[in-house]
């Protein structure tokens, strides 16, 4: 009998995960989403965190809150939502790596943020990684105008070939 019980208070606690609201779907606001090509490199050693720049993204953060109908005033963060790196080749999968952390920051380098992240990387990931976001408030890199991106990784077996890489990156600016 006891057994019966605490499988219907699983079966239950279960259910309720399963069908409660998404809340981003309740988060006012709107997405701002960027995309950029690059090559990670084959040989990279396992010793180094490679880091691998990618600057001088235009926010177009004005022209976000125009066509969104909304004043700056009116946004109170601008959080990381989703991040992915897609191998566009399909030459080789991303099992190598052993750590990926993405950062941005302003122009001159003055302010950064760990915006995603994953660690460890799944065996067998296949050919594109998403990253986890995290809840860095983002709006004062955002609102500068242009921003740089610090993609570091950590590998765990030497890559044997280079691959050519896009990053999906979405931000969600949250108003009141």
């Amino acid at each position: 009998m006891n057994m019966r019980i605490k499988l219907v208070g699983i079966m239950m606690l279960m259910s309720l995960c399963l069908f409660q609201c998404n809340p981003d779907d309740t988060v006012p606001g709107f997405e701002m989403t960027y995309f950029r090509e690059f090559e990670i490199f084959a040989g990279l050693n396992t010793f180094d965190t490679h880091v691998f720049q990618l600057p001088g993204f235009d926010s177009e953060y004005e022209s976000f809150l125009i066509n969104n109908g909304v004043t700056e005033e009116q946004v109170t963060q601008v959080v990381p939502k989703a991040f992915r790196i897609t191998n566009i080749t399909g030459n080789i999968t991303f099992d190598d790596l052993q750590r990926v952390r993405l950062f941005m920051s302003n122009t001159d380098g003055t302010l950064e943020r760990e915006i995603s992240f994953l660690e460890p990387i799944p065996s067998n990931i296949g050919y594109q990684i998403d990253l986890v976001p995290t809840l860095a408030d983002s709006k004062i890199i955002m609102e500068t105008g242009e921003f740089d991106l610090l993609l570091k990784l950590n590998y765990q077996t030497i890559p044997s070939q280079s691959i050519d890489a896009r990053i999906s990156i979405v931000f969600q600016a949250i108003t009141e």
